[in-house]
């Protein structure tokens, strides 16, 4: 048994190892990038970069309140803030979000949560997060018909498959496990906790008003986050454009297999402030800005707090 668990350990060391690496390989894949978002940033007005950094730093425990909701036993706050802070770290690695979503899992995990519970747990999250953001888009898309006219039909259609399709591809996924010899045992608990949750939420309908409060807590942060980019490039951008421009950006993100959707989000961004009339260098710029305060500049102090949580066997 020993042996076993000294393996297992060593086996997670070269991951890790393995996993700063990519993240240095990245940083440094990306220099230009980087070099970029300094370059905006040096050409900005620091005192909006510095407060969109304070809403950053001020929003991260946001996400923890939600998994407190999300669970029966209380949960340390500070420990699985940092968990969710890992993600901007090592969690960078796997795409889509997952990586992220794993520390976490793992996390709640380490704290007493058992593994199905924090998987159905950070589904969930998402998609309140994901209900939350979508329900607004669409307000404001029927609210303020003419933001549409500034996109052309095919990219409509386009943004519904790239969203139907996964959704099929991932319920076509969970009924072949479930199906499957070896699959069939863990979807059935997967199932077990996932109507446990759906009971929870049910039975205390307080917890979801609480997550939709902290769904809208965390987007009005990160639109927040943009404005104050763009009032240090000196754009004045409407809420309902940062809205429509962040939810394009995150979603071109989420869809490209890249570590953070590095460069889909920019690039979702951006496009999306072009089309809303605003110069390209300058709408490019903001996105850079953007990025920086949210991407590049927690990754050394997510690593850390991954270092720190694996020191104390805590993920």
């Amino acid at each position: 048994m020993q042996k076993r668990v000294y393996s297992l350990a060593k086996k997670r060391a070269v991951f890790e190892v393995l996993g700063l690496g990519v993240i240095a390989a990245i940083s440094f894949a990306q220099r230009e990038l980087i070099i970029e978002s300094l370059r905006a940033i040096g050409s900005s007005n620091l005192y909006f970069v510095l407060l969109s950094v304070a809403v950053f730093w001020l929003s991260l425990p946001l996400t923890a309140m939600s998994y407190q909701q999300l669970t029966k036993n209380k949960i340390p706050m500070l420990t699985t803030t940092l968990a969710q802070l890992t993600g901007s770290g090592p969690g960078r690695i796997i795409p889509g979000g997952f990586g992220r979503l794993g520390l976490i899992v793992i996390h709640l995990h380490k704290v007493g949560i058992s593994t199905q519970v924090g998987i159905v747990a950070s589904v969930m999250n998402g998609v309140f997060g994901f209900t939350v953001n979508s329900v607004l888009f669409w307000l404001l898309v029927l609210r303020h018909p003419d933001i549409t006219s500034h996109f052309s039909y095919g990219t409509g259609v386009v943004t519904i498959l790239l969203v139907v399709i996964p959704i099929f591809v991932l319920f076509g996924l969970y009924e072949l496990l479930l199906r499957s010899k070896h699959g069939k045992k863990p979807m059935k608990k997967l199932s077990k906790e996932w109507r446990a949750q759906i009971r929870l939420l049910t039975a205390e309908p307080m917890r979801i008003t609480k997550l939709i409060a902290v769904a809208l807590a965390i987007l009005g942060a990160n639109v927040a986050i943009l404005m104050l980019c763009a009032r240090a490039s000196e754009v004045s951008l409407p809420i309902n454009e940062a809205i429509i421009a962040l939810s394009i950006g995150v979603f071109v993100g989420g869809i490209l297999p890249t570590p953070g959707g590095l460069g889909g989000v920019e690039a979702g961004t951006a496009s999306a402030l072009i089309a809303f009339g605003n110069d390209p260098t300058v709408s490019t710029s903001v996105a850079l800005l953007f990025r920086m305060t949210t991407y590049w500049q927690p990754l050394i102090p997510g690593t850390i707090a991954y270092l720190y949580l694996r020191e104390k066997k805590l993920i």
